[in-house]
């Protein structure tokens, strides 16, 4: 017969448990994981000093118009 046991009562205590997520943060910050950006947000920066830079022309179109 097999029982179910949480992933609490894996470990005998708190500080064990603690040690292995650690262990594991360190791993990952030591590998290429910890260092690869998934979301390059220059392209997005770039865009959005074009908008900018197109609505100050506009407004200066505009105000030149004024009589």
């Amino acid at each position: 017969m097999f029982s179910h046991r949480s992933p609490c009562g894996v470990f005998p205590d708190g500080e064990s448990a603690l040690m292995l997520v650690c262990a594991r943060l360190r791993h990952v910050a030591s590998k290429e994981w910890g260092t690869k950006r998934y979301l390059n947000m220059k392209h997005l920066y770039e865009l959005e000093k074009e908008n900018e830079l197109k609505r100050e022309q506009e407004n200066i179109g505009k105000k030149g118009n004024v009589a």
